[in-house]
């Protein structure tokens, strides 16, 4: 049996879990380097290849699909594969898609004309929310309370536009939450070292934003979203409680796994939204419109391990309830060699 290769090129700890998947059930596996320029002709020894994708490395943004790709051709199976990824942190393209099979997507709307734009803004209600086709953890993502707000933003696109990294102290609620959960002030002072250096490279190599404006319906009166992960045929949920004074969840680091949070149509949905796209794994984030109605706002396949392992359970593609808790690595192990789960 060939090996499975799993791409590190930095610290990560999903990574790490696919890899303690395979040390604990004896799978041979081999942690490589896929940026290495020999990369192709070291991949004929494997018979799989996992990569994680981190939005502010701008090297999985710009090649990590082209190695996956030409795995893929090589007869590899990978994650993720290109129907997983093609539209991965572009919300852009998720529209489209969404669309295009009739998704319950919170109605969304994209110019690449200034004056388009502007114009639309004329009849437009507000608030609405304007995002940037990149962006995790809520960054990217801005209120525009009134119209004189958007059309600020809309210029600004059609300008000189928007560095989509972060800045190294913004969002600071949620970054001093993550901190109280360090040990020692040596562990803050690393974190943050580490973040600097991620932030500082993810501003220098980015590219500026511009060219383009995405709108999308504001759904006031949230309390919370809902995040449906779906896996193969295991579909896990959370919700996340919006961060105090803002109207954003992501990020918030407030999880809550009450079911009754969670209802049956996001399910249904995530589950629908997977088969017909062919999804090896996906999450979606739910908010609920003024008509009661949960919509869409976006979804991706990156997330982190810890808050789906601490699901107490699952529901297979009929909604039936599975007690127990399972590490999302192991569950796309799984899928994509072992054709199940």
């Amino acid at each position: 049996m060939k090996p499975v290769a799993i791409h590190k090129y930095y610290e990560d700890v999903w990574t790490d879990g696919w890899i303690t998947h395979c040390e604990e059930n004896s799978i041979p596996f081999e942690v490589i380097n896929g940026y290495r320029t020999d990369v192709v002709p070291n991949l004929r020894k494997f018979s799989a290849l996992f990569w994680n994708f981190n939005p502010w490395r701008y090297e999985d943004l710009l090649y990590a699909r082209h190695i996956l790709k030409t795995a893929e051709f090589m007869g590899l199976k990978v994650f993720p594969n290109e129907n997983t990824a093609w539209h991965y942190d572009d919300k852009i393209a998720q529209k489209y898609i969404l669309e295009a099979i009739g998704a319950p997507l919170a109605p969304t709307w994209v110019f690449y004309d200034r004056n388009e734009a502007l114009g639309w803004l004329g009849r437009a209600s507000f608030p609405l929310i304007g995002k940037l086709r990149r962006g995790a953890a809520s960054h990217n993502v801005f209120l525009l309370e009134s119209r004189s707000q958007a059309e600020a933003y809309c210029r600004k696109m059609f300008g000189r536009g928007i560095d989509p990294a972060p800045r190294l102290f913004s969002d600071m609620g949620v970054r001093m939450n993550k901190v109280k959960k360090l040990k020692s002030g040596k562990d803050v002072v690393k974190a943050f070292a580490k973040l600097a250096v991620k932030i500082s490279s993810a501003r220098h190599f980015s590219q500026v934003e511009r060219g383009y404006a995405l709108f999308q319906e504001f759904m006031p009166d949230n309390q919370h979203d809902v995040r449906i992960f779906v896996i193969g045929n295991k579909a896990f949920g959370f919700t996340r409680n919006m961060r105090k004074g803002d109207f954003r969840a992501s990020g918030s680091g407030s999880f809550d796994y009450s079911r009754d949070r969670m209802p049956d149509e996001t399910v249904r949905a995530a589950f629908e939204v997977s088969r017909k796209l062919g999804f090896q794994a996906m999450n979606y984030d739910f908010l609920r419109d003024q008509g009661g109605k949960h919509k869409l706002i976006e979804m991706s396949f990156g997330t982190f391990a810890k808050p789906t392992y601490d699901c107490p359970g699952y529901w297979d593609p009929r909604l039936k309830w599975h007690e127990g808790h399972h590490w999302p690595q192991a569950e796309i192990y799984k899928v994509v060699v072992e054709g199940g789960n």
